[in-house]
């Protein structure tokens, strides 16, 4: 007859170096000076994998965590930075770039927009202006040949009355002096 023996459960635990890490920044996009930013480094290990942060051309680890945290950060903190998971298995290291953005910057290219704008804008009235003026002008030249066509030509009654006028006044003056003044 045979028997029956239940096995005994093996549990096998297979140790492997850390992959490939992974970074990323928290906050994404652009790194502005003053803010907090926080790097992070993740990787599948077994037994778990140990971080280390260092900085380029420092050999010297700048942090020893998953997370690495630089608060108020400057524009000398910008750069490459490895992070190394590491286990007694092995190792890999993985990098990440950042540029930090001075605030100063920031207001500069913002108060350099709105100069741009406030120039345009003032060009334009310009042009406008000018355009104004010359059309006005084209006008008062206009009236001004036309008056003057007027006087040259003698179309306008009220010159003719004028002129009329100063004959007769004329007349008359000559009228007084031959008078008081007989030959």
């Amino acid at each position: 007859m045979l028997k029956k023996m239940a096995s005994k459960e093996i549990v096998v635990d297979i140790e492997y170096a850390p992959r490939l890490p992974l970074v990323s920044l928290t906050p994404s996009g652009e790194i502005v000076e003053g803010i907090s930013l926080t790097l992070t480094c993740s990787s599948d290990a077994n037994p778990a994998a140990n971080y280390s942060w260092f900085k380029e051309n420092n050999e010297s680890a700048q942090y020893s965590r998953r997370n690495f945290t630089i608060p108020n950060i400057g524009p000398h903190h910008g750069g490459l930075y490895y992070c190394e998971a590491h286990n007694r298995r092995g190792s890999h290291k993985s990098a990440i770039h950042f540029t930090v953005v001075a605030r100063t910057t920031f207001k500069i290219m913002n108060f350099t927009k709105l100069a741009v704008i406030f120039l345009l804008l003032l060009i334009l009235l310009f042009v406008l202006s000018l355009q104004k003026r010359k059309k006005k002008t084209v006008v008062l030249q206009a009236e001004s040949e036309e008056h003057e066509e007027n006087i040259q030509v003698g179309l306008d009654p009220d010159y003719e009355n004028i002129s009329a006028l100063r004959a007769f006044i004329a007349s008359q003056e000559e009228a007084k002096e031959k008078q008081n003044n007989p030959m």
